[in-house]
């Protein structure tokens, strides 16, 4: 986990978090943030976590079916046409 604070953020302002998937591959996700002040666009944090692929029902870590891998591939780069903090995807293995 990583963050890096640029500006405070005040109790009243709204906030988006964009989120991006930085990295994937078979066992292990990347996945950037950036979060927004919505009223002037002003960057107000930035960070990132990775961690393993695991099952939801019992947290076992798992190589991710190669045919979910494509589908979570393909939407993150249909959605790079979005304004957000990353202009490159990676993929591993």
């Amino acid at each position: 986990i990583q963050c890096e604070y640029r500006h405070p953020a005040r109790y009243d302002d709204e906030l988006e978090i964009h989120v991006r998937l930085k990295e994937v591959s078979r066992i292990r996700l990347h996945f950037y943030y950036e979060t927004v002040r919505r009223a002037d666009g002003l960057v107000l944090a930035l960070g990132s976590t990775a961690g393993p692929c695991a099952k939801a029902s019992d947290g076992k870590i798992i190589r991710m079916p190669k045919e979910q891998l494509g589908k979570l591939i393909r939407f993150s780069e249909e959605d790079r046409g979005n304004t957000g903090p990353s202009d490159t995807f990676s993929r591993r293995g």
